[in-house]
């Protein structure tokens, strides 16, 4: 049986310095029982700058080289090839604050728990607080109990891997599927209510901001409404959730030929209401600015 508690899953591509200090963030921890899984995904430049921390055992290091390059997938498969009870996911251009780290093996030890996140710092303001203390999260606001991956996220690794992993079709919004698929299967996180991760996206990273980026993300945010709309039926405000912002999403988009999309979609007279008026109000916005077309 393995005496790793939990496996520390780093993916990265084509940064090795952020991917450094991302790993020697994790090291500061005086944790023990623990280990670093980093998988670069089609490049190699990670490997020159872990080097060291490679020779010397600190992290194994791995690298895919199939052509198919994805962050799901390079996640799946740093999951795969860990040995930890739990995995902890860290995103190469976040840090990891070492008192996250000693905090956790007390919340694995002595809480029968599945999945799990916490607060961050992002961009030198700290997140919303979601409860008043640490545990299992209690929430009326579906929102609430949607965290990213790069939120200090964890996992235990058996689960993970029963579920499938992450969806490889799902180039952003993973995240958001997964733990819509957890709460179906009854599994409710629990929250601790301290900052763990640095969480930044000024280094350099490009974001979804051209039109054929933005019919990505659409494409990911309906199938994520159409993988999980009919699970979510017992959990409250789960389809609620999926369907505004899916809907919210299109028409600040200005792409309204999607809305039809959503016609399958059972929807309550309030939010059928809701969703008219905010086709109303986008189509007047963009007719009244027509020098700023939406795609």
């Amino acid at each position: 049986m393995s005496t790793i508690l939990f496996s520390v899953v780093i993916p990265t591509h084509n940064r090795g310095a952020l991917a450094l200090r991302a790993v020697e963030s994790v090291l500061k921890s005086k944790t023990s029982s623990m280990e670093i899984i980093v998988v670069e995904d089609q490049t190699s430049s990670a490997e020159e700058w872990l080097l060291e921390h490679i020779k010397s055992g600190n992290i194994k290091y791995f690298c895919r080289e199939d052509g198919n390059n994805g962050a799901s997938e390079t996640r799946n498969l740093g999951v795969e090839l860990s040995s930890g009870k739990f995995i902890l996911f860290l995103d190469d251009d976040d840090i990891l604050l070492p008192e996250y780290l000693e905090y956790l093996p007390e919340v694995f030890q002595t809480n029968d728990v599945s999945w799990g996140f916490c607060d961050q710092i992002s961009n030198g303001k700290s997140t919303k607080i979601r409860m008043s203390n640490s545990g299992f999260l209690q929430s009326q606001n579906f929102k609430k109990f949607k965290a990213r991956l790069g939120a200090g996220f964890w996992i235990k690794r058996s689960l993970f891997l029963e579920m499938g992993g992450l969806d490889v079709n799902l180039t952003i919004d993973e995240d958001t599927d997964l733990c819509c698929r957890l709460l179906t299967r009854g599994y409710i996180p629990y929250y601790s209510r301290m900052v763990g991760i640095n969480y930044s996206r000024n280094d350099g990273e490009i974001r979804l901001t051209n039109s054929t980026e933005k019919n990505v993300a659409m494409a990911c945010y309906l199938r994520t409404l159409e993988k999980n709309f009919d699970p979510l039926k017992p959990v409250k405000g789960g389809r609620d959730f999926l369907l505004h912002r899916t809907h919210k999403f299109i028409c600040e988009t200005g792409n309204f030929s999607y809305l039809r999309a959503l016609d399958k979609f059972q929807k309550s007279k309030i939010i059928s209401v809701i969703f008219f008026l905010r086709v109303l109000k986008y189509r007047v916005k963009n007719f009244l600015h027509p020098s700023n077309p939406r795609n």
